[in-house]
């Protein structure tokens, strides 16, 4: 009795290992998410700031070395590297579990039809973005070849830059100011000249 009490109480010790073990990973997985989120946003924020300062994507190159992605060039001669993301490590093996009951033999089922072989799948397909001469965001997928302006859910092209704000309401009247201190008395004239004598009556 005492051992089958001492073999329940290593099976829960390993059981509660391999939980926190899973946990681990899944945390790790969810920091490398998060991570690759920050970049795109970092990539589309840049491309923001290079349209405000008036800058245009004159060019897309492919870049193949390390995870590879893509070079964009602007106007002005600055570029940014939009980088794939990595491959996530494989995840760990699980425990084994607990044997199964023997089921009960079935019954022997007719043999199916062989199915037909699947098509081959489509290439994939990378879209390239910029910013239009008027402004718009527009989108190829033909390889930088043509380009077509991006529609949102109205059927409205979607501008890189949003539509200037409403003139803001006037300010208040400030407070009337205090009166200032009364000047210093001022210097005594020069003596007037003698007038004239009056005619004798």
């Amino acid at each position: 009795m005492k051992n089958l009490k001492r073999w329940h109480f290593v099976v829960s010790i390993m059981l509660c290992v391999c939980a926190c073990t899973d946990l681990d990973e899944v945390n790790m997985r969810l920091d490398e998410l998060e991570q690759s989120v920050t970049d795109i946003e970092s990539a589309l924020d840049a491309l923001q700031q290079a349209y405000d300062d008036g800058c245009l994507v004159v060019g897309v190159e492919q870049v193949t070395t390390g995870v590879g992605g893509w070079n964009v060039v602007f106007s002005d001669g600055s570029n940014i590297i939009l980088y794939n993301g990595a491959d996530g490590e494989d995840g760990k093996d699980g425990a084994d579990g607990q044997d199964g009951k023997d089921g009960v033999d079935g019954q022997d089922g007719q043999d199916g039809v062989d199915g037909q072989d699947g098509k081959d799948g489509a290439d994939g397909i990378t879209p390239y973005l910029l910013i239009d001469q008027d402004g718009y965001w527009a989108v190829s997928y033909d390889g930088g070849n043509t380009f077509t302006r991006i529609m949102d859910n109205n059927g409205n092209y979607v501008k890189a830059q949003g539509e200037q704000g409403e003139k803001g309401d006037q300010g208040e009247h400030g407070e009337k100011g205090e009166q200032g201190p009364q000047g210093e008395k001022g210097d005594k004239g020069d003596k007037g000249d003698k007038g004239d004598t009056g005619e004798s009556g």
